[in-house]
Order: C-alpha cells, then sequence, then structure tokens
C-alpha cells in the first residue's frame, strides 16, 4: 500500500493538462453487514483514511503493520478509482471458535472476523462450486464502497460466471446461452439499481 501512495504521490507531481495519470486500487472485498458492521476494509480504508479500523487492530494485534504519521498522511486519499473484482456473494454465520491474534498462525480472514461462511443456500448456481449467482450482492457492495468512501469512482474490473463445458453439445446449443444472459441481466439491473 505504501509503495502505492509514493507512486502515486510521485505521479501526482507529474500531473499536467496534457499527461492525466489515475491510480486505484484493485479489491477484492470480504465483508459482513452483520458480524462485522463497519464492513470489510482491508484494504480500502487505509488507502482513504491512513490506517485500518479500530475493530481490525484488536482482532490482529501486532500482525498488521504500524503507520507512521507520515505513512499515514501518504496513505490517506491515495487513489482515484476502487477497482472491484465481483463475482458472488455468500451468507455467513458467527464462528464460535475462540480466535485470539496471539495463537492465530494461518492466514485465515473468516477466523479473524469471527465468522463462518455458509456451505450450500438455495439459488442459482455456476459451475464452480463456489460460485453463486447473487446480483443483490453487488448492488449491496457498491452502495457500501459509495457510502463508506464519498462516491469514489468505480471499475467493475473482473465479473462472470463459468459453464459446465460440454465440447459434444451442437455449436446452436452452446450459444443458446440463457444462463449466463440471465446472469449478466441481473447483475446489470443490480449495478444500475446501486447507481440510482
Amino acid at each position: 500500500m505504501l509503495i502505492m501512495a509514493i507512486q502515486t504521490a510521485l505521479l501526482s507531481e507529474q500531473r499536467s493538462i496534457e499527461c492525466r495519470v489515475n491510480s486505484g486500487s484493485l479489491v477484492t472485498l470480504f465483508w459482513s453487514i452483520k458480524y462485522c458492521p463497519h464492513g470489510h476494509p482491508w484494504f480500502l480504508d487505509p488507502l482513504y483514511y491512513g490506517d485500518y479500523p479500530d475493530v481490525m487492530r484488536e482482532r490482529l494485534g501486532d500482525r498488521l503493520p504500524r503507520f507512521s504519521e507520515d505513512d499515514r498522511e501518504l496513505l490517506q486519499n491515495s487513489i482515484d478509482f476502487v477497482g472491484l473484482n465481483h463475482y458472488t456473494s455468500r451468507f455467513i454465520a458467527h464462528s464460535t471458535n475462540n480466535y485470539s491474534a496471539e495463537n492465530f498462525e494461518q492466514n485465515d480472514f473468516s477466523e479473524a472476523q469471527e465468522m463462518e461462511r455458509i456451505a450450500e443456500w438455495e439459488g442459482n448456481k455456476a459451475a464452480s462450486p463456489w460460485l453463486y449467482i447473487v446480483p443483490w450482492g453487488i448492488q449491496k457492495v457498491l452502495k457500501y464502497i459509495a457510502e463508506k468512501y464519498n462516491c469514489p469512482p468505480i471499475y467493475i474490473t473482473e465479473n462472470g460466471m463459468d459453464d459446465e463445458e460440454d465440447d459434444r453439445a451442437p455449436l446452436d446449443e452452446m450459444l443458446d446461452d440463457k444462463k449466463r444472459v440471465s446472469y449478466f441481466r441481473g447483475y446489470l439491473a443490480a449495478v444500475a439499481a446501486a447507481i440510482k
């Protein structure tokens, strides 16, 4: 993060009318409305506010880097846009595991947030076992970013679904891709609703 903030500061000094360079952060958000009420701003809070949220510092302790005042000033508002990778949304439940920063050795952010994913749930699914088709999820994420970070430009850099491969299917059957059309129709409608 600090390297990106330094790069942004250097580019800001070089900006002119002839050459406008923007810098941004690409994020895949893992957050929970109920169990982490401030969202999961693992990557964006330092880039907008100059530090990790208190709830992360409490749960992760010394595992998070400490920023100097100069670092915080450099990090704060150091990006011009957010690039968002969004494929699916999942339901979660409160975890009964006893988490402590001292004995936490694995890189498991779900455990650190005291949550666990609910493995199966109702709804359409793509070919990948983890990829559920949940258009309302992208709407909630876009609204969350807009509200928490004062409406930054957001570019959806990755989104989509996979489908079962069948090399033996006739071409006209493969091209009649109703599931994918439905997927994008739903997600585009959700993005439009988030913009309104």
